[in-house]
This record gives structure tokens, C-alpha cells and sequence, in this order.
């Protein structure tokens, strides 16, 4: 946690009785992050939050894409171009464009906010991701 202070302010809560997963939240000015300690004590995923202000001096890249500024739908083109699939959290459910999960490479990207924000006329859903988490391999498969 001491790392990650270097970011911003560090809120850690307790860690869940049933599940024993423990999160850190580090809030900085201008961004969010969680990491995720599934285990209460090894971390395990990071989730980052989209910036409220669209000029704020945060990049956040996979791959070298920005992916809070690169529209939801081209970025999702040019991950399964790559050769990524893309998937679903219930394997008994189709890909959501909504949440959208690529199981290969543990990423998870979702568009869903309350904010008021631009929305892409082609699906009506918010033209940008707002949260991503990264995990190890298998992280959504289990």
C-alpha cells in the first residue's frame, strides 16, 4: 500500500467476512483505482476508474491505447483485430456491449456510469469506457 500511496490518498476497508477479499481505494485528484486483494492479502486485480474531467492529465493504456479516450467500440475492434475474444462474465450469457470482457488476456472494460456523458449514436450506450480491471489469466473464468 505504501507504493500505491504515491498516487493518492490510500482508504483500505476490511476485508469481506464471507470472502476474505480486502480492497484498497486510492483516490488522486483527478482519478480512481481499487486494488483488489481476493485473498486478503495478494493482489489481485486493479480496477481503474475513468476520469470526471476529460482534460485531466491521466492516461490509462493497454497495449498503448489509452483506453478512457479511445471510443468503447473502436477500442473493442482493435483488441478482437488483435486477436483477443471477447466474452461474457456468465458463460451462459452473449457478450454484453455494455461490460465487455476479453478472458484470454483478464481484462474486463465497461461503459456503464450515471454521469452525463457523450454518448455513441450507434448504440446509444456511452461513447467511452468508464472502469477497466486487470487481472491474472483465468481471473473472469472462475
Amino acid at each position: 500500500m505504501r507504493i500505491a500511496s504515491a498516487w493518492g490518498e490510500v482508504s483500505p476497508t476490511a476485508p469481506d467476512p464471507e470472502f476474505g477479499d480486502f480492497k484498497a481505494v486510492v483516490q488522486h485528484p483527478q482519478f480512481e483505482v481499487v486494488l483488489i486483494c481476493d485473498d486478503g492479502a495478494t493482489l489481485t486485480a486493479v480496477e481503474a476508474w475513468r476520469f470526471e474531467d476529460d482534460d485531466a492529465d491521466v492516461q490509462v493504456t493497454f497495449s498503448g491505447r489509452d483506453i478512457f479516450r479511445t471510443p468503447a467500440r473502436q477500442l473493442v475492434h482493435i483488441l478482437t483485430e488483435e486477436g483477443n475474444s471477447v466474452g461474457s462474465l456468465d458463460e451462459d450469457e452473449e457478450p454484453d456491449a455494455e461490460e465487455t470482457v476479453f478472458p484470454e488476456i483478464a481484462l474486463l472494460l465497461s461503459r456503464d456510469t450515471s454521469r452525463e456523458v457523450p454518448m455513441d449514436p450507434e448504440d446509444d450506450l456511452p461513447l467511452y469506457f468508464h472502469y477497466a480491471i486487470l487481472a491474472p489469466g483465468g481471473y473472469f473464468e472462475e
